[in-house]
């Protein structure tokens, strides 16, 4: 479940930041699937998790030269 705290706050914000994370195994495989569907579905299935995950209603367009920058910042594990 996903739970969106107040940036006020502070507790509940150094609770989401701290280290230590418990892993959760239906977790890990919803992510695992839904991961798999967009490395097989490609560019359809990640706009149709856009549309359920995070209410997308419509077509989006986005500056390639953004998203290599954006991606950049990202840690690969």
């Amino acid at each position: 479940m996903l739970r969106i705290v107040e940036s006020i706050n502070r507790r509940a914000v150094r609770a989401l930041l701290a280290p230590e994370r418990v892993r959760d195994a239906a977790t890990e495989k919803r992510v695992a699937r839904i991961v798999g569907d967009v490395r097989t579905g490609g560019d359809a299935a990640l706009v149709g998790y856009a549309k359920t995950l995070d209410g997308l209603d419509g077509a989006k367009r986005y500056c390639a030269r953004r998203l290599v920058a954006v991606a950049e910042t990202l840690s690969v594990r």
